[in-house]
């Protein structure tokens, strides 16, 4: 006797509503067989596109939206009716680690689809530094906050993905705001480089710290591009640019950064004059 396929309704029996209600039906689902040679970057559409066709509730919310082909195999659907938020996310699990994991933060940072797209926009119009861009990026959607959300998250039997579906109220939903003040770029691309400062790519951190200066006029950057280029070894480029930083002392009121300023002058100017003269054959 042929047991009869599961459906979201009989997955759901005894939860009140319909799948509003966030009930995933995995039960008898399968993959066509040409899918599972397809490549894996691609897989994840597929897992969630014919999951979603297989239940009738789901294609009634998702109908005439778009399936995103997300990084990582992964792929997500996003849906708004009367006044809530649906998302459907698809991902590939390893090893031991619990799909809800994975599955949760993903599917409920999709609730924000609408305005991520909007910042995204903006995002690409107003930043092409790649890594200010994906830090402005990750300090937006830290930002946001949504409660009274519900995910149920089950994996596929046999296969090396998971599904989640999650929904939320609108006022459920806050979003930081979408519009990109200039002043947060240059706090961005400050915090940049001082990470790339720390992290000893002193170099890289200069030619920052010389672009905000630029940009701003602010003579603290100067200072750090001064400290960043002679701690690059580049000792000569270094001096050249304290020539004009010297104009400008007077007004870094950072006391702690005219330490660090005074003690890099005084490593370079060391490791200068141990330098051989210029033709010097001794030794």
């Amino acid at each position: 006797m042929r047991n009869p396929k599961a459906t979201s309704a009989s997955w759901c029996r005894g939860h009140p509503g319909r799948v509003l209600g966030i009930c995933i039906a995995v039960v008898g689902f399968g993959l066509p067989p040409a899918l599972a040679t397809d490549i894996q970057d691609h897989r994840g559409v597929g897992i969630l596109t014919d999951f979603r066709q297989a239940d009738e509730q789901l294609r009634t919310i998702f109908d005439g939206t778009a399936v995103i082909n997300d990084i990582g195999g992964r792929a997500s659907q996003f849906a708004h009716r009367d006044d809530t938020r649906y998302a459907l996310v698809a991902f590939p699990v390893r090893g031991n680690i619990k799909p809800e994991r994975i599955g949760e933060p993903y599917c409920r940072g999709r609730l924000l689809t609408p305005e991520q797209t909007v910042f995204e926009d903006n995002l690409s119009q107003q930043v092409t530094d790649k890594l200010v861009s994906r830090n402005l990026y990750k300090a937006w959607r830290s930002s946001g906050q949504i409660v009274n959300s519900k995910v149920l998250t089950r994996r596929i039997p046999d296969k090396d993905y998971a599904v989640s579906l999650c929904r939320v109220p609108d006022e459920g939903v806050t979003s930081a705001p979408v519009v990109i003040e200039p002043a947060d770029i240059i706090a961005t691309q400050i915090a940049v480089a001082h990470a790339l400062f720390a992290d000893g790519k002193f170099a890289n951190a200069a030619r920052r710290y010389r672009a905000i200066f630029n940009e701003t006029d602010n003579p603290d950057m100067l200072v750090s591009e001064v400290i960043s280029t002679l701690k690059s070894g580049d000792l000569d480029a270094g001096f050249e640019r304290d020539e004009l930083l010297q104009d400008r002392l007077d007004n870094v009121t950072d006391t702690g950064l005219l330490e660090r300023y005074e003690a890099a002058m005084e490593q370079a100017v060391e490791a200068y004059m141990a330098m051989p003269e210029t033709g010097d054959t001794s030794g």
